[in-house]
């Protein structure tokens, strides 16, 4: 089994200008984080929020 996590990126808090392709806030869901608890039943936090801190594309969107 692989596991990719592939819609995060690299830690950069919210400045995203460092990031070359994906410069504007609105490439990515907005801030929150997963916690332990949401791995129990709260699906959405688990898809959208940052995982270890790190930012989540929003994957939703037609450019990114």
């Amino acid at each position: 089994m692989v596991d990719v996590v592939g819609n995060h990126m690299g830690p950069v808090g919210t400045d995203y200008r460092t990031i070359k392709q994906f410069t504007n806030p609105s490439d990515y869901h907005a801030y929150c984080d997963i916690n332990q608890e949401d791995y129990t039943g709260n699906q959405w936090r688990v898809e959208n929020c940052r995982l270890a801190g790190l930012p989540d594309l929003n994957t939703e969107s037609n450019y990114v």
